[in-house]
């Protein structure tokens, strides 16, 4: 005699599992977003720290988007500088004097740094503390 086995318990575990990792992420996400990063960019135009963008460059608003609702005070506070001529063609003067050839580009501390760069890495090189999740405080 055969024995069935029924795939739906497989199908429920699944589902099941699937929604927690999903609720996981979307937790994560909200952790990182609800912070208030305003001392933290204050402290970054203190620092002189400087952030090239292009506004055509995915990974640069991906990297401002690290900074949750205030990623516009990096501009406002003169931590980004976009690099787009105001012509159209090559980039901005300030841009070029800083040797900016690739977006995001960071300079801190003298020391050039390509590419999208973790928040705690940017601390850790400007000595600037990170906020605390609002859920953490």
């Amino acid at each position: 005699m055969e024995k069935k086995i029924s795939i739906l318990p497989i199908i429920v575990v699944s589902f099941i599992l699937f929604g927690g990792i999903i609720g996981l992420a979307l937790a994560a996400k909200k952790e990182i977003s609800d912070a208030d990063y305003s001392e933290f960019i204050s402290c970054l135009a203190g620092k002189e720290a400087k952030l090239y963008v292009s506004s055509w460059c995915s990974f640069c608003a991906k990297q401002k988007t690290l900074f949750g609702e205030q990623q516009n005070q990096l501009t406002e506070k003169g931590v980004s500088v976009l690099c787009d001529a105001t012509d159209g063609t090559g980039q901005a003067e300030e841009c070029n004097e800083a040797g900016i050839s690739g977006y995001p580009t960071w300079i801190i501390d003298n020391e050039m740094i390509s590419g999208v760069q973790t928040l705690e890495f940017i601390a850790e090189k400007t000595e600037c503390a990170l906020p605390q999740p609002e859920s953490e405080k």
